[in-house]
């Protein structure tokens, strides 16, 4: 694991960044090279050796509540790779034990057979203990904890042979480069229960996104993690937990899924992809149950709330009318844009999204969607002038025999610095049981070829899924760079250092491929999973690749650039 983390292209991310170049050049990074060159001094070998020998094979670490006091005692136990350099490095490290501390002399620490154990002090002039012992080596802040390691009996079970480590050990497999498990019920009888996570949340949007997960981890037994190292610096983390949604109140079913007929749908995979959110939420049940979700501080809001779209929407009640018009998947999308539809660029680039929205019932709900994207065009003519741009026209086209209402100009507007609004062009289309706002013609035109292209009938056995492009992100605030730098200068940076600092971060992001998070569960609890990919040479910025074609004679008129 060690040699795996040594030469993985995660590592050098985090040596690239801005913020670890920062600390390098700080006092604090000067003081632990000294305490490194001391260290390899004494180990007779550089860190990296010594951690792939010392600490390559399998390590512990474990908390256990300590009596009056609110800081836990610690164990950690290490088997190191190397049998012969560890015995080598004893006795190197014997005497200096010995100036260090007093040799243990009595109990099981002293009568095992190869063992030899020292008291020294630690933080705060509270005593610590270390082991080491023939293939093993040890630290803790309680001797018990110690003796325990040494000698265990019936009577002092291992978390190994916990029901809930079990589970948890079928949840995540056991090929793990780094696994953590936490006994949630102990920390829950500790703090009065429920972990201290309040019965109603007190956000919406919060309640709305992960209300079901946080209800499960409040009323579960244990959660665990666990970390796997792929090719290139790829990673999979996964956290888990028990608890089966089917035994929760009925009000927090609208956040499960139910494969194969209900989950969250794919997110389109439409050219210069930046990134997306798909979920599955039954939002009409959510929203008619909220008092049971949040706290009454909270509900006033969706009175005002209603009232705002109420005035959009005439003769319409929006609590009891509107939200059974619309099914349970939801997918919010971003893309880079082009901007055609302009005789010149915006002086800051905004990249288009577009949320996609599920209908329960098709044709009533389109309809109402409809006036709402033609009203919400008109209010915003009345700020044109303000904004400094022509009042939008509604304009309607059949493409590829859907239906597209979106806003225009009535004259190209042109310009090499026009004001942030340039960059919206809003459209609206109905596809099959989906509807979709975009905020770019482009991504609108775009999304419309990809979901009748797709089977949408087919959903994910998951109920949230989001995903990072990191190219497309970078080919983002490339387009930026200037208000990058000078936000940087802002913060007192001079113009090279802000410069590097840009240069760096574009690096990292183009090394990275992708990110995807996911949660789901079934009745054998919960899991989250984060993915991220890399890449070992970054691909080129978008506009460096345009560059390159305009040098060589080439054009290109596609709404939405494809990923580079």
């Amino acid at each position: 694991p060690v040699r795996e983390l040594r030469s993985s292209d995660l590592l050098k991310l985090v040596w690239e960044s801005p913020e670890y170049q920062e600390f390098q050049a700080g006092e604090d990074y000067k003081n632990m090279q000294r305490v490194r060159k001391v260290a390899e001094f004494i180990l007779r070998m550089d860190l990296w050796d010594a951690a792939e020998k010392l600490f390559g094979d399998q390590m512990g670490i474990a908390l256990y509540p300590k009596e009056g006091s609110e800081s836990p005692d610690l164990l950690l136990v290490v088997r190191p790779a190397s049998r012969f350099a560890y015995l080598k490095q004893r006795i190197w490290l014997d005497p200096l034990f010995m100036l260090a501390g007093k040799k243990i002399m009595e109990g099981p620490l002293s009568e095992t057979e190869g063992i030899k154990a020292w008291q020294t002090r630690g933080d705060k002039g509270e005593p610590a203990y270390v082991l080491l012992g023939r293939s093993w080596f040890a630290f803790a802040t309680d001797k018990s904890l110690l003796e325990r390691a040494v000698v265990r009996s019936d009577d002092d079970p291992s978390i190994a042979d916990s029901s809930g480590y079990r589970a948890a050990t079928t949840q995540l497999g056991e090929d793990l480069l780094i696994r953590a498990h936490v006994d949630t019920s102990a920390i829950s009888d500790a703090t009065g229960g429920r972990l201290g996570i309040p019965e109603k949340s007190d956000n919406g949007f919060g309640s709305f996104l992960a209300g079901g997960i946080t209800e499960l981890v409040a009323r579960g037994t244990y959660t665990c993690a666990g970390l796997r190292l792929g090719d290139g610096g790829s990673f999979v983390l996964e956290v888990a937990g028990d608890g089966d949604p089917a035994e929760l109140p009925e009000h927090f079913s609208v956040f499960f899924t139910d494969p194969p007929d209900k989950g969250c749908r794919p997110i389109p995979e439409v050219p210069g992809l930046i990134g997306g959110i798909s979920i599955y939420r039954d939002l009409a049940r959510w929203y008619q149950d909220r008092e049971e979700h949040l706290q009454t501080k909270v509900l006033p809001g969706f009175d005002k709330f209603e009232t705002g779209i109420g005035n959009l929407l005439p003769g319409h009640d929006i609590g009891e009318d509107v939200p059974p018009l619309f099914g349970s998947n939801y997918t919010l999308v971003s893309a880079l844009q082009s901007y055609g539809h302009l005789e010149g660029e915006p002086g800051v680039h905004i990249p288009a999204f577009a949320i996609i929205a599920s209908l329960e019932e098709p044709g009533e709900a389109s309809d109402l969607m409809q006036l709402l994207f033609q009203t919400t065009v008109s209010v915003l003519n009345f700020e044109a002038a303000q904004q400094k741009r022509q009042p939008w026209l509604l304009s309607a086209e059949d493409y590829r025999g859907t239906q597209l209402t979106f806003a225009r100009y009535l004259e190209t507007p042109q310009g090499d610095d026009l004001p942030v609004v340039f960059n919206f062009q809003p459209a609206a289309a109905r596809v099959g049981d989906e509807f979709v706002f975009s905020s770019s013609l482009g991504l609108c035109r775009s999304l419309v070829d990809h979901l009748n292209a797709s089977d949408r009938t087919a959903s994910l056995p998951e109920d949230f899924r989001m995903r990072l492009q990191g190219d497309a992100f970078r080919d983002a605030l490339v387009a930026n760079r200037d208000h990058l730098e000078a936000a940087q200068v802002t913060k007192g940076r001079d113009a090279d250092q802000a410069a590097g600092d840009i240069d760096r971060l574009f690096g990292l992001l183009g090394r990275l491929g992708h990110v995807d998070l996911s949660t789901c569960s079934d009745n054998g609890g919960f899991k989250l999973r984060l993915k991220a990919g890399m890449k070992t040479a970054p691909a080129p910025p978008a506009v460096e690749q345009k560059a390159t074609k305009e040098a060589a004679g080439s054009e290109t008129t596609d709404d939405v650039p494809t990923k580079p």
